[in-house]
């Protein structure tokens, strides 16, 4: 039986978009829920005001530091709203016996399908072709074929396998960089183990599928970028941390690079003045790679789970910081 008076913060704000069910769940349990009124992350000082009397978090891309999490006395339980705990910090959720839970595989095959979306949107310029449709003009622009190619997998978690099987559809070799691999599932599905380097330098398309962590941060940075093949795609949809933005825009700008596809950015909304977002070659999203209708359902149902199910007593399945 859940106490009453119990309250959760709910900052991520595609929270419930796509079906009731993730609200029913919180109000069937008579918690009060405290809805993102803003349309964007809240920054620290604001969550620092708000979390002083709350339960729990239902929470997207908002920074949930130290001084966050030490301003809520009362708080339980810190669901995201997705896989990625990077804005989380764990070690003082974890020293305050506070559970972080995460929708796992909600959103894998959400972000699978946007990753190819970008890998077939900058190699047959689909995004410049139609505006300069749309202008009057009728382009010939010459693309590249992906069939056959080869692309390289950085991270082959739940969605670097996803991609990996999508580009067995489109007959490619498939090399994969990860610290921990799967060797069963790489021998059953053909792929490729490498080294970073050597993935670089031969891969036709990278696609990053990585958590950011002190280790990853800035994977592709300038001296990794060096060594990519002549005319490589790039795409990300993982973190924008994950590539040093101004190394990315000159190997864009001297033509290294063919075309990237971003959904992420070190900061978002990013700081448009860069001079990145100038560039043709580059395809953008707004973050969007688990907005589907099936992922934003599946990610609201299982973090509002995790939220009733610590306020019974019970261990959340998806529980990433056990104390």
């Amino acid at each position: 039986m859940i106490q009453p008076n119990r309250k959760v913060l709910i900052t991520a704000t595609s929270f419930g978009k796509s079906s009731p069910k993730p609200w029913e769940i919180l109000h069937k349990n008579n918690i009060e829920t405290i809805v993102n009124e803003v349309g964007r992350p809240y920054t620290e000082a604001e969550l620092i005001e708000l979390v002083k009397d709350v339960d729990g978090m239902i929470v997207g891309v908002d920074p949930i530091t130290s001084r966050v999490i030490e301003s809520a006395p009362k708080l339980k339980v810190i669901a995201k709203h997705g896989v990625g705990i990077d804005n989380i910090d764990i070690s003082r959720a974890t020293e305050w016996k506070i559970y972080v839970t995460i929708t796992h595989s909600a959103n894998t095959q959400a972000v699978a399908d946007l990753t190819f979306a970008l890998i077939l949107g900058t190699a047959r310029e689909i995004v410049e072709a139609d505006f300069q449709l749309r202008e009057g003009k009728w382009p010939r622009l010459i693309g590249v074929e992906i069939w056959g190619k080869t692309i390289g997998i950085i991270g082959l978690g739940q969605i670097g396998k996803a991609v990996a099987r999508r580009a067995k559809g489109f007959d490619m070799h498939i090399l994969a960089y990860d610290i921990k691999p799967d060797l069963e599932f790489c021998l059953k599905e053909g792929i490729e183990l490498c080294t970073l380097g050597r993935l670089l330098s031969e891969s036709d398309i990278i696609s990053l599928h990585l958590p950011l962590t002190d280790e990853t941060r800035f994977i592709l940075n300038r001296e990794s970028l060096a060594k990519v093949k002549d005319g490589v795609i790039i795409i990300n949809t993982a973190r924008g941390e994950l590539i040093e933005i101004d190394a990315l825009y000159d190997v864009l700008a001297s033509g290294k690079v063919r075309a990237v596809g971003l959904d992420v950015f070190s900061k978002e909304p990013p700081d448009l003045s860069h001079p990145i977002f100038k560039l043709k070659n580059v395809v953008l999203t707004p973050h969007i790679g688990s907005y589907t209708e099936e992922a934003n359902t599946n990610m609201g149902i299982m973090s509002a789970q995790s939220i009733v199910d610590v306020f019974e007593g019970r261990t959340p399945k998806y529980w990433v910081n056990p104390f």
